[in-house]
């Protein structure tokens, strides 16, 4: 799946879309966008125009039908040459759930959608203790042939573009050792009365000026929801049956997160690696050196044994074993780390150059960071995987 000697003819032909895309659309050109907090809207109008939105949505919506490898193929060259996003996560988490768990009806009015470009985005996170997938408080209580949606979602990712959310509420009341019971899902629309948007810096920069967009063109937002109106037609499978849903988009946003942060780790590693070859003190490249070549080779092989845990993941995930979950969350656990250390050693190797935006390294740093956190934090992955593969005790509250 991450070497080009493996590939079939049709992963082949997606990597080689991706070389051509990265070509065309080079670092400058997000940088430039970032600054000015335009979306890369021409970068997306090809995404959307190739197809290559719905690579996992079945061929009778327009998706391409792909399997778990060839996404992974996809969406590792994307990373590795600075093009994949939270948004193009987002789309293809959409994209799977509504196939795998909407009507017909809403199949075939939003998968198209979603294939062609149109931005959907999941609005799940809130603030709380995030100790599990189900830990939101957001209500929506039924009135006749509509629910009315209250609370609030933190970090919704392309919230203020999409055409649609997908949104978890509690529909039912359950105690605290049944979270995952009593969720829904609802396909909501951004401009239903009783929304507000509230934008979110994730900025690096220690300067007055506001930048709301990270390189990758994802802009961040709260959503704040007030006796929202959304219609029974748009829920998405059973009333109080979400959690199936829930927990399987989040085995493929695991497996996601894993790959990209894989790719975003190598772009800026290989930018290290060329940079300690050519920097030269003392009349030799400092990349002779233990300090730093005993440092790079370390983050290279980090990230070379987190792909052998995605590997597994997606054996796991694509033969639909029982342990999907664990598989998938350490995946990502591991490629978080390992592209966190290959980012340090980069920041390091370059100095302040790597500080400077124009290299290429700052700029994925804070993205390499939130697949530390997002969806679910490392040190809560690492709890839970204590408990499944060590037979650890569970915390009591």
């Amino acid at each position: 799946m991450f070497e080009r000697e493996g590939y079939t003819a049709d992963q082949g032909s997606l990597a080689a879309f991706v070389g051509q895309l990265a070509e065309d659309f080079d670092s400058t050109y997000f940088l430039e966008n970032m600054k000015k907090g335009d979306s890369p809207a021409r970068f997306w109008s090809i995404l959307g125009e190739g197809g290559y939105l719905g690579i996992l949505a079945p061929e009778e919506y327009g998706g391409a039908g792909s399997r778990p490898e060839d996404l992974v193929v996809f969406l590792h060259n994307m990373a590795r040459n600075g093009l994949a996003s939270h948004r193009l996560m987002n789309q293809l988490l959409c994209c799977d759930l509504l196939s795998r768990y909407g009507s017909d009806e809403q199949k075939r009015e939003h998968i198209p959608a979603i294939v062609s470009g149109s931005l959907y985005c999941p609005a799940i996170m809130e603030e709380t203790e995030g100790l599990d997938l189900y830990d939101f408080e957001m209500k929506a209580v039924a009135r006749g042939e509509s629910f009315l949606l209250s609370g609030t979602k933190r970090y919704v990712s392309g919230a203020c573009d999409a055409e649609r959310w997908i949104v978890a509420a509690r529909t039912a009341e359950t105690g605290a050792d049944e979270r995952e019971q009593g969720i829904s899902l609802f396909i909501v629309s951004p401009q239903s009365p009783g929304v507000e948007m509230i934008p979110r810096e994730l900025n690096v920069r220690v300067t007055a000026e506001e930048e709301m967009m990270l390189i990758t063109g994802d802009a961040f937002f709260d959503v704040v929801f007030e006796d929202v109106e959304v219609s029974r037609a748009d829920l998405i499978g059973p009333e109080n049956s979400a959690a199936e849903a829930i927990a399987a988009s989040a085995n493929l946003l695991f497996l996601m997160t894993a790959v990209t942060a894989i790719g975003w780790g190598e772009n800026v590693l290989e930018k290290a690696v060329e940079y300690a070859g050519n920097r030269t003190i003392f009349e030799e490249p400092i990349g002779a050196y233990q300090a730093i070549q005993h440092r790079l080779v370390r983050a290279r092989t980090e990230l070379e044994l987190a792909k052998l845990a995605i590997a597994r993941a997606v054996g796991s995930y694509a033969n639909h074993e029982a342990d999907v979950g664990v598989y998938s969350s350490v995946a990502k656990c591991a490629a978080s780390e390992a592209a966190y250390q290959a980012c340090d050693i980069s920041l390091q190797t370059h100095g302040g150059y790597g500080f400077d935006r124009e290299t290429g390294i700052i700029t994925l740093w804070p993205l390499i960071l939130l697949s530390r956190i997002l969806p679910l934090n490392n040190e809560v992955i690492l709890e839970d995987f204590a408990e499944a593969a060590l037979d650890l005790p569970a915390r009591s509250n």
